[in-house]
């Protein structure tokens, strides 16, 4: 977000107060989003609708404009704009064609293997393996990763028509292929995931608006062969020539980039310039993203702004005559904005840049306004979709307030003569140093004034506040405009002078190191971000239609001491709805979230307080922390009261570390044999433990945690396993899983059982006890057949069993519903159901499964599948 405000303030030189009707592609632009966000909310049904509904307003609008009936005639033309909108984004976001592979791709959870025939669209990402890390139980491997458009899927010995574009993930690297290959594909085809969990973004979405409606992975590079024995397809296109030619130039610039650059620093510089972050490692995007920094890691209008100025003054400086300077600026811009994929924030930049230039080689004004609506609606006409994404949001709001920023420091009383007569007289050193003082005075005044606009935006999607952001933004304003350039001069002369850029990457080097160490320092600093719970979607839309409304009507705003009033007012409103949200009710709400195969389970008790229960999944942990903080933030809570950790296997606490930077915890609860356990992964969680000061407590069989009431009794929570000094069996029979910490649960006469990954001897040892009925299961182990399913379900009985797992357990899900179909009426499983939440109240019981499609696609929710009153 960190642009200077003096890039807009030539183009915007008429008064603020401008009445709007003059501003026409303002309005246009409204009536387009309109028509978009109608569509995606109330579907048309076909575009015809939205196309016969512009025709006519068109028509009525020629016949008004005739008679002179202008503003009635500007009001129909709106209409026909909401029309025109509604129709592009139903084609583009709802039809799909008879033959589409999406069609063809399973559900997630049941991806089946396919053979496929199409053309490389991109060339091969190469993305490296993480470094070993003891919390990820699978090892990494590098991947590479492309866009196929379908041509054809195999069915038996006979190849089908299909159309589509499909990603393709390949385990190892892929070499020899190119942009426009055809290609002969064998791999395990899926469609792309839906959010499983309350509050997770939508990768489908991201997907659906890119055109991709599958995926598809390689276990090999073999998987994947040119297909030269295969009928050839029809000439490619101008636009897909064109395309291929721009990737092509990419990757030789990246090239370049690694060649002249030090490894440790190629891979920022790349994120930079050509928007590729697939050599960054996790940790250093993760530093960006919680410092408030992370749009220096893409290609955004800051960069393209930066470019353009510094590429204009060194044409400029070569006696090059203004008009042909500026003519050559704008070439440059938009094969630049092509050449990194025309992201929306980079078509924004690109047509502000046009428009200055064109502005100042016509000796013109332009609208800063009217021209940002332009770019609003060339981005809309490249992808109607980009109205949804945060990023597009993000960007055109830190442009809007930049604009209202310059606008707002030139009202401001001029100096006077003597004043400047005065500053004109110190010593060069003097002035220098008083305009680098202004300088940064003033842009660190447009980053809190952008923060602060956007502050509620990013709450919203990444519940996160970084007030580090403000200060290194201004800070990290030279060496980042140092490493563009530099990086531009690569990029420019690296094929032709080899010692130029050699020179140019190392002093990129210095930029991009002073860059690096920056923001580790800002985030090392106390209170430099803090994770939140978001406001409500109600709440950002009202904020923001006040704003806007203030801004395009200012005549209409209240006095100052009633805008300061109306907002904290609404602030506090946002508050208390969370805080009453969050707050105990007479209900026990347990929560079985979808990580794959691994355990995370969320208690929220009556009396207000949270217990986790396990948290991780097989392989990487940042997906099973992501689904427990977004469904914690989706309930505004940011405290857990307690951890309990079932068992020493990464898949049931990998999570933890993660979710202690993100949460205040008040205690880890963990069985003595975890306790004494000397394995890395559990080593390395007791040291982010120790690094949290959260206190670790032990607990075994006979304890029990203490856990409030509500106004239907006590919530009882017991722990019947593991026993305190271990199992009493031969060495070679014990397990991690055989200590498993086994909850009993117990509200207004409800039971529900957490087992864990309990097995052999551990079940043996429980199951000698008296039984213990209960309504609730989760299954122990993921449902394994070494967790004795018929002999543990007769033990305890459960109306319901929750099945924890990923992939694996989906196409085994029958064989375990079989086995505990004797005693159990219903079993679900959250890799194909998503979460499953159960609701105790007043001795009534409801389960529900999670739908992402539930509330009209506005973030999804809990659909009831079952409900029981009391027994």
């Amino acid at each position: 977000m960190a642009v200077t405000s003096g890039q807009f303030e030539n183009i915007a030189v008429k008064p603020a107060d401008r009445p709007l009707p003059r501003r026409p592609l303002v309005w246009v632009f409204l009536a387009v989003a309109a028509g978009i966000i109608f569509d995606r909310l109330v579907p048309l049904g076909s575009p015809a609708w939205g196309l016969a509904a512009a025709l006519a307003a068109w028509g009525l609008w020629l016949l008004l404009y005739r008679r002179r009936l202008d503003l009635t005639a500007a009001c129909v033309l709106v209409i026909c704009a909401i029309g025109l909108g509604a129709a592009w984004h139903h084609l583009r976001w709802h039809l799909q064609g008879q033959d589409d592979i999406g069609r063809y791709a399973p559900a997630p959870a049941h991806a089946e293997p396919v053979c496929l025939r199409g053309r490389a669209i991109t060339a091969p990402a190469v993305i490296p393996a993480p470094p070993p890390d003891p919390m990820r139980s699978i090892p990494a491997e590098d991947m590479a990763r492309l866009t196929i458009e379908v041509e054809a899927i195999r069915d038996l010995q006979r190849w089908r028509p299909a159309s589509g574009r499909t990603s393709v993930s390949v385990a190892g690297h892929l070499v020899g292929v190119r942009p426009g290959d055809r290609l002969l594909i064998f791999g395990q085809m899926a469609a792309e995931a839906s959010p499983a969990n309350p509050g997770e973004h939508d990768f489908s979405a991201d997907a659906r608006r890119d055109g991709r409606s599958a995926r598809v992975r390689c276990e090999s590079p073999d998987c994947v062969s040119l297909a030269s024995g295969s009928s050839p397809s029809a000439a490619p296109s101008l636009a897909a020539r064109l395309q291929d030619e721009l990737t092509d130039l990419r990757r030789r610039g990246s090239e370049m980039l690694w060649r002249y650059l030090s490894h440790e620093q190629a891979g920022l510089a790349a994120a930079i310039l050509l928007g590729d972050r697939d050599e960054l490692p996790r940790e250093q995007i993760d530093a960006y993203v919680e410092t408030g920094t992370v749009h220096l890691l893409a290609v955004s209008g800051q960069q393209v702004s930066i470019l353009a100025a510094g590429l204009f003054f060194g044409l400029r400086l070569g006696w090059l005559r203004r008009r042909w300077g500026l003519a050559i600026v704008a070439v440059l811009t938009i094969i630049y904005a092509l050449m990194t994929n025309a992201e929306p924030p980079v078509v924004r930049a690109a047509i502000l840049v046009v428009a200055f230039c064109v502005a100042l080689g016509s000796s013109r004004t332009a609208d800063s306004i009217n021209v940002l609506a332009l770019a609003g609606l060339a981005v809309l006409l490249l992808n109607p979709a980009d109205l949804f994404r945060v990023g597009p949001q993000l960007s055109f709001l830190a442009v809007a307030t930049l604009i209202w920023f310059a606008r707002w420091r030139h009202r401001g009383a001029a100096p006077s003569p003597l004043d400047r007569l005065l500053a004109s007289a110190r010593p060069w050193p003097v002035r220098a140093m008083h305009w680098c003082a202004d300088w940064f005075w003033q842009l660190t005044l447009a980053g809190v004034a952008v923060s602060l606009v956007a502050l509620p935006l990013c709450m919203f999607h990444f519940n996160l506040v970084s007030p580090a952001g403000v200060l290194l933004t201004p800070l990290l304003m030279l060496p980042m405009a140092g490493a563009l350039l530099c990086g531009l001069g690569i990029l420019l002369f690296g094929w032709l002078l080899p010692p130029v850029a050699k020179a140019l990457g190392g002093f990129c080097d210095i930029c991009l190191t002073m860059m690096n160490r920056s923001v580790d320092v800002g985030h090392a600093l106390p209170g430099s971000h803090f994770w939140v719970a978001g406001p409500p979607l109600w709440w950002l839309l009202g904020f923001y239609a006040a704003l806007g409304s203030a801004i395009c009507w200012p005549r209409y705003v209240p006095p100052r001491r009633w805008c300061v009033g109306l907002l904290g007012g609404w602030i506090a409103l946002g508050f208390g709805i969370g805080w009453w949200s969050a707050r105990g009710d007479d209900e026990l709400r347990v929560t079985f979230l979808s990580v794959g195969h691994g355990a995370a389970v969320v208690m929220e008790l009556p009396d207000g307080r949270t217990l986790l229960y396990d948290a991780g999944r097989m392989g990487s942990p940042y997906p099973a922390a992501r689904a427990v903080g977004s469904y914690l933030w989706s309930r505004g809570r940011t405290h857990i009261d307690a951890i309990v950790i079932s068992h020493a296997d990464a898949d049931h606490y990998n999570a933890i570390p993660r979710l202690l930077t993100q949460f205040s915890v008040g205690a880890i609860y963990m069985s003595p044999q975890m306790l004494a356990e000397e394995s890395p992964g559990v080593v390395a969680l007791r040291q982010a433990i120790a690094t949290s000061g959260v206190p670790m407590r032990t607990i075994y069989s006979g304890q029990r945690l203490e856990a409030g009431a509500g106004r239907s009794g006590t919530v009882q929570i017991d722990v019947l396993h593991p026993p305190r000094r271990g199992l009493l069996t031969p060495e070679p029979e014990r397990s991690d899983n055989a200590h498993s910490i086994v909850l009993a649960v117990e509200y207004a006469g409800r039971r529900l059982l957490l087992p864990g990954d309990l097995e052999g001897p551990g079940i043996t040892d429980l199951i000698a006890e008296e039984p213990w009925d209960t309504d609730i299961l989760l299954a122990p182990h993921h449902g394994s057949p070494r967790s004795d399913p018929p002999g543990f379900s007769s033990w305890c009985r459960p109306e319901w069993i929750v099945l924890s797992g990923g992939h694996e357990e989906a196409s085994e899900a029958e064989s375990i519903r079989a086995a505990y179909r004797r005693t159990g009426r219903q079993l679900f499983n959250t890799a194909s159901e998503g979460a499953v939440q159960t609701t105790i109240i007043g001795g009534d019981i409801q389960v529900a499964t999670f739908n992402p499609g539930f509330t009209g696609g506005l973030g999804g929710g809990f659909q009831v599948v079952s409900d029981q009153g009391r027994k």
